[in-house]
């Protein structure tokens, strides 16, 4: 009897070209770790390279190219989010929106507005969860995943904030505590690159 069980999260989503772009940029982040890391290492072995023999013109050359390894990471994802969203804009169809509901024991998901129920996931089936400065991702492999707004996570918490700079803190940590929990998984939170660097290197060791 999943659908008797509580409701403690009850959220929103709403797609749109930028919300695409970021699922397959967290979906790089997140399954392709090896290749992610080794750019990360050479972009930044280039770039100091280049600026330690910035007098010599192959100098320039090698921090030019660091910087194309940096900004040209997510290139194969941009490009695989901009033609799912121009495919989507071509057919005059809506983008995709959906309520999710998290339960004791699994995520319920809906779509709108016609409010079906479109899938039923419990939380360990969820591969890998992801976390930026906006959303939660979970994934539940390489080619599929759900984006959960953290503005909505203040809204179904009840909070009466309205500072945009605050977010509810202690909402989106109560959440991920939640999603951590049930799925017995950690979140990937997104760093900056050399820091996510060392982080990598030093579970290696």
């Amino acid at each position: 009897m999943k659908g008797l069980t509580m409701i403690y999260y009850k959220i929103e989503m709403h797609h749109n070209e930028k919300t695409f772009e970021s699922l397959s940029r967290m979906q790089y982040d997140l399954f392709c770790t090896s290749n992610r890391i080794t750019r990360t290492i050479l972009s930044v072995l280039f770039i100091a390279g280049g600026i330690i023999n910035l007098s010599e013109w192959w100098g320039i050359l090698l921090a030019a190219y660091g910087c194309y390894l940096t900004t040209s990471t997510y290139s194969s994802a941009n490009h695989t989010a901009h033609k799912l969203a121009d495919q989507i804009k071509k057919s005059g169809m809506p983008f995709p929106a959906s309520r999710y509901e998290f339960r004791e024991n699994h995520l319920e998901v809906y779509s709108l507005p016609k409010n079906t129920r479109e899938s039923t996931l419990a939380y360990n089936e969820f591969e890998k969860l992801g976390e930026d400065r906006d959303y939660f991702y979970l994934f539940r492999d390489s080619y599929g995943g759900y984006m959960v707004p953290k503005k909505g996570i203040d809204t179904s918490a009840g909070s009466r904030s309205n500072s945009d700079e605050s977010q509810n803190l202690k909402a989106i940590g109560a959440f991920r505590e939640f999603l951590e929990n049930k799925s017995e998984k950690r979140i990937y939170r997104k760093t900056i690159p050399l820091v996510r660097v060392m982080q990598a290197l030093k579970k290696k060791r």
